[in-house]
């Protein structure tokens, strides 16, 4: 038989489990959103150099 009762400001295993894989995929997303904003802003940066290049 399953014990669903917790000690007092303690989660159930059950909702301890799916906390961290939210934690965890919210982790991934935000190191995703994060790569995503870097690769953005050094292929402009990138675009600029060469367009400096060719101008001169």
């Amino acid at each position: 038989m399953l014990n669903f009762r917790s000690k007092p400001g303690s989660f159930p295993q059950a909702c301890r489990g799916t906390s961290m894989e939210t934690d965890a995929a919210g982790s991934e997303k935000a190191v995703k959103d994060a790569l995503q904003q870097v690769s953005r802003y050094a292929l402009i940066f990138l675009t600029q150099v060469v367009t400096l290049i060719v101008a001169m």
